[in-house]
């Protein structure tokens, strides 16, 4: 067990375990140390889930948390703002520990200008964690409910602002629900995750899956680790304690690994190219000029398959900018939404 997860690790870029002893242990001494292994996976595999509260930092204080039963599950969102410009509803993209903490410290610029809704996807955050095999379509069919629900009457339709595999849900919801939305800002939206092959081999087996998510993926080290890791935070000074807690104390809710697992099996994967092409409503996408090539160059892609699109890279910007350096995502989004609609790209 302890090979197969440190080859996880490597693969993760997580670092080494400490190596469980010399070559030359043998007769009592490997018995002493496997009966101590078996204990001690015995004590996590039976260890409660934590009960620590999502920390009140999920959400700025002037933000009211609110209910909604979507018809696959409640959902927990965050609101404010009564100004005259369109709703902004926030999505945040899906991985460990994520939440709509994501958006936290962009979204509340625009409660002054506009009403705001922040919405904790399906398993993650502070919304039911279901043990059911929601799909990319149930994302996007459990967020249409809610943008049916909470912005149905209004006039502009909502803007959604969306990050990572969150702005993919939200450009398949508008592929199939295209009423329900006046425009998308996406940041770098993606249709699937990246998974090593040993992680998504190790996902799909019981208790062995619980054991890796418990005590390495969901650990504080671990996530402070990712968001310093090259790709992520493009300093790695920047990533505070408050966001490690919140990260780690989402990820360690009960029943928080089932939708990890679905994600790391491929099973919240689809093919966003295609879908994109299908998206009438108006859309930005948003990419941070230190992305990988290779985003970026899905980022051109998919502009040039849909007309309805424009593509603007943000300079100096990493993957987390919401959370590394929000003042700059709040201006991109301040200028985007002061465009006049007519001026974007319209349905052919």
């Amino acid at each position: 067990m302890r090979n197969t997860i440190e080859h996880l690790e490597a693969s993760q870029g997580f670092g080494s375990l400490p190596p469980v002893g010399e070559r030359g242990l043998v007769g009592a001494g490997l018995g002493v140390c496997a009966l101590a292994a078996a204990v001690v996976c015995l004590k996590y595999f039976i260890r409660p889930p934590t009960k620590e509260r999502i920390p009140e930092t999920i959400s700025p204080v002037k933000f009211t948390t609110r209910e909604f039963q979507s018809s696959r599950g409640q959902m927990i969102y965050h609101e404010s703002g009564t100004g005259p410009g369109p709703t902004l509803v926030f999505i945040h993209n899906v991985g460990v520990g994520a939440s709509s903490y994501a958006w936290s410290k962009v979204y509340t610029s625009f409660a002054e200008t506009h009403r705001v809704l922040a919405p904790d996807l399906l398993g993650f955050g502070e919304s039911e964690r279901p043990r059911v095999k929601l799909t990319a379509a149930d994302y996007a069919e459990s967020l249409a409910d809610f943008l049916a629900e909470k912005c149905g009457e209004d006039a502009p339709r909502p803007v959604i602002v969306a990050r990572g595999l969150g702005a993919g849900f939200a450009a398949l919801m508008a592929a199939l629900h295209p009423a329900l939305a006046g425009r998308l800002l996406l940041w770098m939206p993606s249709g699937q995750a990246t998974v090593p092959p040993l992680l998504n081999l190790a996902s799909r087996v019981p208790n062995l899956n619980s054991f890796i998510y418990r005590n390495k993926l969901a650990r504080r080290a671990t996530i402070k680790a990712r968001f310093g890791a090259k790709g992520a935070f493009v300093d790695p000074a920047a990533v505070t304690q408050e966001m490690v807690e919140v990260h780690a104390i989402c990820a360690q809710q009960y029943q928080a690994d089932y939708a990890i697992f679905r994600l790391f099996q491929g099973k919240l994967s689809f093919d966003l190219e295609s879908r994109f092409r299908e998206v009438q409503t108006p859309t930005t996408l948003l990419y941070p000029s230190l992305a990988a090539p290779a985003a970026l160059a899905t980022g051109r892609r998919l502009q040039a398959s849909n007309p309805r699109s424009t593509l603007r890279i943000v300079d100096g910007t990493g993957p987390f900018a919401p959370l590394e350096s929000p003042g700059g995502v709040v201006g991109v989004l301040a200028d985007e939404l002061s465009r006049e609609l007519s001026a974007l790209p319209t349905p052919g």
